[in-house]
């Protein structure tokens, strides 16, 4: 019921989190850090509208408290409007801070509103002040945009729905590690039979598909890559490359691995195509 796939997803309860699953160890989902100033992706909890203004904790994966943190603002979402029973709050992106300089490492954030508690996924903090995570190569950004209009379920009046995400345009980012592979062209025809039952093509679409294909990740990571398919408006950055703007017909195979803890996965994406009409 509270559960919203993102960058870096909250629980309401720590046994939820990958980590405390089985022999799971934290999934270094990267946060970039420069001194104490964090390039946090936007986080948001799903919450009844009983609740109040929030403090956000580092925690440690050993459950120690570390710094209270600034977030940049927040903002709450009516999400079943008019019953009003659910509300998401937002955490945006930017530049949060802590009184202290956290060293490289996995945490996790308690978000906590005097009502309910919510607990982060796990995610690895590295102290650069470069734009792209700077421990390995292969590194690119998924930026995922506007999900406004998906519906994740419905209210305790069982008509009105729930919005999984604010009727707003907001962002989420990710980084990943990945390599490109060569892209495939994809051919579609649409039409319709003709008197003898011939297949007759009036439209021809030709697709250019990339594929992204991925070191292995948590599950929350696969949540956050399949959901990223329904927003409006994605893009892939590389550190050197040109990005991929307009990426759409978005699909996302994982492939797990012995214990279910993480999964490789392929991300293949359209950017470009031409069409064929019935105009000549």
């Amino acid at each position: 019921m509270y559960y919203v796939p993102q960058s870096i997803p909250s629980y309401t309860a720590m046994e939820m989190q990958g980590f405390r699953k089985g022999n799971c160890k934290p999934y270094e989902n990267r946060v970039l850090v420069n001194a104490n100033s964090y390039a946090m992706p936007m986080v948001m909890f799903k919450r009844l509208t009983s609740g109040a203004v929030c403090t956000v904790t580092l925690v440690t994966i050993l459950d120690v408290d570390l710094y209270t943190m600034t977030t940049t603002t927040r903002a709450d979402f009516d999400l079943d409007d008019p019953i009003s029973a659910y509300e998401m709050s937002v955490f945006p992106a930017g530049a949060w801070s802590s009184l202290g300089s956290p060293a490289p490492g996995n945490y996790y954030l308690r978000i906590e509103d005097g009502t309910e508690t919510h607990y982060t996924e796990a995610f690895y903090i590295e102290q650069t002040s470069e734009a792209f995570p700077q421990c390995s190569d292969g590194w690119v950004k998924l930026t995922w945009t506007d999900g406004r209009c998906i519906v994740a379920d419905t209210s305790t009046d069982g008509v009105t729905p729930v919005l999984a995400y604010p009727d707003a345009e907001q962002s989420f980012f990710l980084f990943l590690r990945a390599s490109l592979s060569n892209p495939e062209w994809e051919t579609d025809e649409v039409g319709d039979a003709d008197a003898s039952g011939v297949f007759v093509a009036n439209q021809k679409r030709a697709s250019k598909r990339w594929r992204l294909e991925g070191y292995p990740v948590s599950e929350a990571v696969i949540d956050a890559l399949q959901s990223s398919a329904l927003f409006e408006t994605v893009t892939i950055e590389f550190p050197t490359l040109p990005a991929f703007t307009g990426v759409r017909d978005i699909k996302v195979v994982p492939k797990w691995e012995v214990g279910g803890c993480y999964a490789t996965f392929e991300y293949s994406f359209s950017t470009d195509y031409l069409l064929k009409q019935g105009c000549c």
